[in-house]
């Protein structure tokens, strides 16, 4: 290959960044390292679009998994205060150009792989809340004003997606009452088990 791609810690803590807080660019762009809570997993994020005199801040919950990239960034390059991305809006939007080219060169550029942009982290992350708890909950998570513009950012999850659910849960979805009576009738307690025992009943 004559071109060589090289995601770093800096890429992976953007990236977690836009997808577990789900901000804007420019939101995530102002974070600066006192606004992180690791004993509490918690981040004070700024609110640009509700901005007055003052730009409004709201305290989010972030999982662990995110906590732990974002302060082994802060560790690594060595960032004792001020921001946590020292950049433009632009910049970090390059980065994510970066990680899309990566991206594209590892699995090639098929008709059906959309761009990658920071926007679509912030989509996805309002999917898996509100796949997972509600639309009004993924609405409060982004401190959006209605629910008709959180409605608009979801992507329409079937009763299968609901079973991939953000990562801090062990919830199996909602199970059919037909596929619940099965798995009493077989004395199941799970769809994998429940899976497993079609598969040798198939066999049979």
């Amino acid at each position: 290959a004559d071109q060589q791609f090289v995601l770093t810690l800096e890429h992976k803590a953007l990236f977690s960044t836009l997808y577990y807080t789900a901000l804007r660019v420019g939101e995530a762009t102002m974070l600066k390292v006192e606004d992180f809570y690791p004993e509490r997993n918690e981040v004070e994020v700024y609110r640009l679009k509700k901005r007055g005199p003052d730009i409004p801040r709201d305290m989010i919950a972030v999982p662990e998994v995110y906590m732990d990239t974002i302060q082994h960034y802060i560790e690594e390059y060595e960032i004792s205060n001020g921001e946590v991305f020292d950049y433009t809006p632009r910049t970090a939007r390059n980065r994510i150009e970066e990680i899309n080219d990566a991206y594209k060169y590892v699995i090639g550029d098929f008709d059906h792989t959309e761009k990658l942009t920071p926007h679509k982290l912030r989509h996805a992350r309002v999917t898996a809340i509100a796949n997972h708890s509600g639309i009004e909950e993924a609405g409060d998570f982004v401190n959006h004003s209605s629910v008709d513009i959180t409605d608009a950012y979801r992507h329409i999850a079937t009763e299968e997606q609901r079973e991939f659910l953000p990562e801090e849960s062990d919830d199996i979805g909602e199970v059919k009452p037909e596929v619940q009576q099965l798995m009493d009738e077989l004395d199941i307690s799970s769809k994998d088990q429940l899976i497993e025992q079609l598969k040798i009943i198939k066999d049979m």
